[in-house]
């Protein structure tokens, strides 16, 4: 749990460090798709690296889809298992001014291992600013209803390389107890 608000913390604190430079705020695409390194730190386990991809899809100015799948190999006494996170979703966003929206999203999320796992329906709700052209954050809260009932909290930061090219670091946590941290190479439609 200290592990996932220091790195909470670590995040919210530079989105609010950019949020005080004066620059040319860049435009917000929801249409992206990146994957990279994921690190899975359950409560009671110790952490596992694994990989992630996430891709979202904007259909129209203020609607989007979402997809990712996250993937960790445990090894246990008697064998390796795999766990898996799926999440698929739809989200609205709302423009403040031309470089910050706020957002929510709904979405289905299964996540276990090979013959055990949790179907939960998952609601949040953010925000999301680009300070500059290269550089933007986002910070969410939502909840889980389903097998498993918790509040989420995460947040992320994009440092754009060029337009279309990037790298995504970002943190989220269920109650505190499990966190998956993420590096990903980002491409943006």
């Amino acid at each position: 749990m200290k592990k996932a608000v220091s790195y909470l913390g670590l995040i919210a604190g530079s989105v609010l460090l950019a949020g005080s430079v004066q620059a040319q705020s860049g435009e917000l695409s929801y249409s992206y798709i990146e994957a990279g390194l994921s690190v899975f730190d359950p409560d009671g386990v110790s952490s596992e690296e694994g990989f992630n991809i996430r891709a979202s899809a904007a259909f129209t100015e203020n609607v989007y889809g979402f997809a990712s799948w996250d993937r960790h190999e445990f090894d246990f006494f008697f064998g390796d298992e795999d766990f898996d996170n799926y999440q698929i979703g739809l989200g609205l966003n709302f423009a403040l001014n031309a470089s910050a929206d706020w957002f929510v999203q709904g979405s289905y999320l299964n996540a276990g291992f090979d013959n055990a796992d949790d179907d939960v329906f998952r609601a949040d709700i953010g925000f999301r600013q680009a300070f500059t052209n290269r550089f933007e954050g986002r910070i969410f809260g939502g909840y889980t209803v389903g097998d498993f009932d918790e509040p989420v909290l995460g947040g992320d930061v994009l440092v754009k390389f060029t337009d279309q090219f990037g790298l995504s670091l970002g943190a989220e946590t269920y109650d505190f107890d499990d966190a998956y941290y993420r590096a990903n190479l980002r491409v943006i439609f």
